[in-house]
Formats: C-alpha cells, sequence, structure tokens
C-alpha cells in the first residue's frame, strides 16, 4: 500500500487509504505510472477546467493526474466523455461530503489498439 500511495503522491499527513478507489477493479488494467495533484479549490472557478484539461493532454498514456475538490466534479467527467471519450479512466480516491479526489489516467489512443497485434507486436504486425 505504500509503493501505492507514493505513485498517488498522498500528501504528508494523510493515510495511505484510497476509500472507494480499488486498483484492480474492473477498467483499469495498471497503474498510472505517475501521478500528480490539482487541488482546484486553490484554483479561480473560471480557469480550471482549461488547466485541467492542458494538463490532461501533456499527460502520455500510462499517466495520471490527481483531481483534488469540494464537490462532486461530475460536470467534468461529462466534458471528459465528450472531449477525451476512449482516451481516460475516471476513478474516484474520495467521494465526499467535504472532498473529492478523483484519478485521471490516459490510456492508449484507441487507434493505437485497435493497430496492435494481438502478440504485443512479436508477430512483426
Amino acid at each position: 500500500m505504500q509503493a501505492l500511495a507514493a505513485c498517488m503522491h498522498v500528501p504528508p499527513g494523510q493515510s495511505g487509504s484510497f476509500g472507494f478507489f480499488t486498483p484492480f477493479q474492473k477498467g483499469f488494467a495498471m497503474l498510472p505510472t505517475q501521478s500528480s495533484v490539482i487541488d482546484v479549490r486553490e484554483i479561480a472557478p473560471r480557469e480550471r477546467h482549461a488547466l485541467i484539461f492542458g494538463r490532461f493532454d501533456a499527460l502520455l498514456p500510462g499517466e495520471a493526474l490527481q483531481l483534488v475538490n469540494d464537490h462532486d466534479p461530475q460536470p467534468l467527467h461529462h466534458q471528459f466523455q465528450a472531449r477525451s471519450a476512449g482516451a481516460f479512466k475516471w476513478a474516484y480516491l474520495q467521494q465526499g461530503p467535504d472532498l473529492w479526489r478523483v484519478l485521471i489516467s490516459k490510456t492508449e489512443p484507441a487507434a493505437a489498439r485497435e493497430d496492435s497485434c494481438c502478440s504485443g507486436g512479436a508477430c512483426g504486425g
């Protein structure tokens, strides 16, 4: 659990418990290799989504960002679904009542998954 906590950049003084998040839940083939934290409580509301999407766009597949908010970021999740369908995973690490933490992971682009052969490239195709 400590290795997972280090990967998730748990702030000092916070426990290693991730609440409702199970890293091996359906849809998570692997844990992200890196995670940065964006605490949007400290950012002006009009700047939040642009900052989050900019950081997400800069991620490599397998990397993630952790969002910290004082409310459920469902509208942002809907924007991600409209803008980046199939290119991200959304996992709640903590769900209220006063604090929400969401891990947003970048996945391989759909085209890369479809073009790869079944043996991970061993067939030469």
